[in-house]
């Protein structure tokens, strides 16, 4: 693989990936561009932290599936305001949105396929477990029983039928 050339001619260490330019998507689009654009990154690092570069070949994939997820997310978006088939669309309208929808993600899965990334690299389920075992809450503070003179003698005990009935051989009974 090629090293990228600075703007200036000068060559960094490092390659800069490869990168595709995105349209626009106009007005509205907001949204879907930042979920877009947040696809492409991370695919972007999946492919950097497996292969270690992107070139013209992982630039055009990354691409084909930015764009398939980006069509992908127009539709479900689309059929998302549409609601239940025959209300703003027709039902075969629906299906229509629905097969182009299907389409549009398995593009997106076959450019992830391509580029190595529909694999797990841990060979058994118990060691992507352990790699990053679960947090456990952090155990409450231990209550403290003073009453509050600082002496670390406990409370007295207030209630009705407490320790001053207990010690008379009165286990919550009232009366005499």
């Amino acid at each position: 693989m090629q090293k990228m050339a600075h703007p200036d001619g000068a060559e960094s260490g490092t390659p800069k990936p490869c990168r595709l330019p995105i349209a626009g998507l106009g007005r509205g689009g907001v949204y879907l561009r930042r979920v877009t654009l947040g696809f492409r990154a991370a695919v972007e690092k999946a492919v950097m932290a497996s292969q270690g570069i992107i070139g013209v070949y992982e630039a055009s994939r990354i691409h084909t599936s930015t764009v398939a997820f980006r069509q992908a997310a127009r539709i479900e978006r689309l059929l998302a305001e549409a609601g239940t088939p025959g209300t703003v669309l027709k039902h075969d309208q629906w299906l229509a949105y629905n097969a182009a929808l299907l389409r549009a993600k398995e593009a997106c899965d076959r450019a992830l396929t391509s580029l190595d990334l529909d694999r797990d690299t841990t060979t058994d389920i118990w060691d992507s477990y352990y790699a990053n075992p679960p947090q456990l809450p952090v155990a409450p503070p231990a209550v403290n029983l003073s009453n509050g003179k600082g002496n670390g003698q406990p409370a007295a005990d207030r209630s009705p039928g407490g320790d001053s009935q207990l010690a008379n051989g009165h286990r919550g009974e009232r009366g005499g």
